[in-house]
């Protein structure tokens, strides 16, 4: 249901699911997904969410990330 949404949908509802549900989306959305994803998030809500994440998906998402 969540890789129907547009980009911007999916990080509206993104934004407001549990650090539990966005651990199950991350597992199972697409690669192609995470970093639009991610990189739209806002700077310390996504800083939270990475730190509320456990060590090792935390590591594996921060490839995702842009520079800027």
């Amino acid at each position: 249901m969540f890789n129907a949404l547009s980009e911007s949908g999916a990080v509206h509802v993104f934004e407001f699911l549990s650090v539990k549900c966005q651990k199950e989306i991350l597992h199972h959305l697409p690669s192609e997904r995470i970093a639009p994803l991610l990189n739209a998030v806002a700077p310390d809500d996504r800083t939270a969410r990475l730190e509320a994440l456990p060590d090792d998906l935390n590591n594996s998402l921060i490839k995702y990330l842009s520079p800027e």
